[in-house]
């Protein structure tokens, strides 16, 4: 993981980050995979939840580590932020939505397993909805632009409204 914190810093460093940097991201964060999955994962029974595994200093990138019990989804949300994913663990199903403020409507789902790396980038590929899809739990690896103790929630008849997110620490804090 320290060896991943350290190529993100760089590559977030270099600028803004666009859809190049976000390739160059989802190629680090798939290379760095077979690691990450062996340092990650709970034994010998995860608990469920968010959890932070490191906040950069200088350029506000965080990693987290989100673990999924059967059953588990998030609402339809965006970040305002870009995000790389990466699932380490089992199965999740991830379904894209129109971007609109009234009535989101799908455009898309896919199941996706161990290895799979996807991202968002608002506006395009922001709305969207994840969830549990296999095995007795899910793990997945986010990287945020921001810290992400809140995000936007689609909430029917009402739209998208402000919510904030709990978050634990991971139990070993990766440092820079």
């Amino acid at each position: 993981m320290h060896y991943l914190v350290q190529q993100l810093r760089k590559v977030v460093g270099a600028g803004t980050v666009d859809q190049s940097t976000i390739e160059s991201i989802e190629l680090l964060v798939g290379e760095a995979f077979p690691r990450l999955s062996e340092e990650l994962l709970f034994k010998p029974n995860p608990r469920p939840g968010r959890y932070l595994c490191y906040q950069d200093p200088d350029y506000d990138f965080v990693i987290m580590a989100l673990v999924w019990g059967p059953g588990d989804a998030t609402p339809i949300h965006d970040h305002g932020t870009w995000g790389v994913e990466l699932v380490l663990q089992n199965q999740l199903k991830v379904t894209t939505y129109t971007d609109c403020e009234v009535n989101p409507e799908p455009i898309d789902s896919s199941i996706i397993g161990p290895g799979a790396v996807m991202h968002n980038m608002p506006p395009a590929r922001d709305v969207h909805k994840i969830e549990h899809a296999g095995g007795d739990c899910a793990i997945s690896l986010h990287i945020y632009g921001r810290s992400m103790s809140a995000n936007r929630s689609f909430v029917p008849g009402r739209g998208f409204e402000p919510r904030q997110l709990p978050v634990s620490v991971w139990p070993r804090p990766i440092k820079q």
